[in-house]
């Protein structure tokens, strides 16, 4: 029996007493894809797969879709773990941009840099935008 009924004295109408289905958990797509991406380097390591181009005709889609995906495992890892676990809802397509970025220090906006002060180009205040200044190269 999936559930108790009973019928109320007053009206005589049946109450379903199912307890609730828990709420499915909503996974971002920009964190299926992340998962997807882990899951792809570990099956390269192990030899299931040799090449970024085998992936693709396993999974149905082209070598690009695989190279984006994959760039998801350049975030810095508090990044990733933000995104797996549902704080950070930003989509895959706009952390493009994020993971190209050389440095977890440059993907973090150098907060952390100038909160422990490493260099003194981020310890510089932050431009109107929002966005930290990229340390200059050969000045």
């Amino acid at each position: 029996m999936t559930g108790l009924s009973f019928t109320s004295r007053i009206g005589g109408s049946k109450a379903d007493l199912r307890p609730e289905r828990p709420a499915r958990p909503v996974t971002s797509p920009a964190a299926r894809s992340l998962a997807l991406a882990h899951y792809i380097e570990d099956a390269v390591e192990k030899g299931i797969y040799s090449s970024a181009a085998e992936v693709a005709a396993a999974l149905g889609v082209t070598r690009a879709r695989v190279s984006q995906i994959g760039m998801l495992l350049r975030l810095d890892p508090s990044t990733q773990e933000r995104i797996l676990c549902g704080d950070d809802t930003r989509s895959a397509r706009a952390l493009r941009p994020v993971s190209a970025e050389h440095s977890w220090l440059e993907q973090q906006g150098g907060s952390v840099c100038r909160a422990i002060g490493s260099c003194d180009d981020c310890r510089a205040e932050a431009p109107p935008s929002g966005r930290a200044r990229r340390p200059s190269i050969g000045k």
